[in-house]
């Protein structure tokens, strides 16, 4: 068994709310899309988040692009939401998943041989895996970790906006 303990400051407001119980292994629509499933999992959600915000308030951008964008927290690594997988797979031509953990081996990957085992959806394209690399990371706040790695809302704005061009 293993401890994680957060590091750095929570970014909700307005945190002290009631608990509710979250059914096992099921996860969240956060944003519905048409083009490009988000998932994400842990704290990342908050910077995919903002990255979308970023992408709707810019006057530059066409209405369209961020109505490409669908956003699910899949709240659990394990057991994976199959359901919601399976929907997400018939519904968009690419996913991106998202961790504040190690790409190889971990969440992404384990969305990838889920998917790769039930055969890809009738539009699925492609999958995409943004995460912290199998590396050396140094210790540091959180936010300046995410900058470094490319996985600040700014970061990601960026990235996903690639994705559509």
């Amino acid at each position: 068994m293993a401890i994680r303990y957060p590091r750095g400051a929570g970014v909700l407001n307005h945190w002290k709310n009631p608990f509710i119980s979250l059914p096992i292994g099921k996860g969240a629509v956060l944003k519905k899309g048409n083009k490009i499933a988000i998932l994400s999992i842990g704290p990342i959600k908050h910077e995919i988040t903002e990255a979308l915000h970023i992408i709707g308030k810019d006057p530059l951008q066409e209405t369209s692009i961020i109505e490409a964008f669908g956003h699910f927290d899949m709240i659990f690594a394990k057991p994976l939401d199959h359901a919601l997988l399976d929907l997400i797979k018939e519904n968009y031509s690419q996913i991106v998943t998202l961790e504040d953990g190690v790409i190889s081996g971990g969440f992404g990957a384990s969305v990838a041989q889920y998917i790769g085992c039930t055969g890809q959806g009738n539009s699925l394209e492609k999958i995409t895996h943004w995460g912290v690399p199998d590396a050396f990371i140094g210790h540091g706040k959180p936010e300046k970790l995410y900058k470094s790695l490319g996985l600040d809302a700014q970061s990601l704005a960026l990235k996903l906006l690639t994705l559509i061009s």
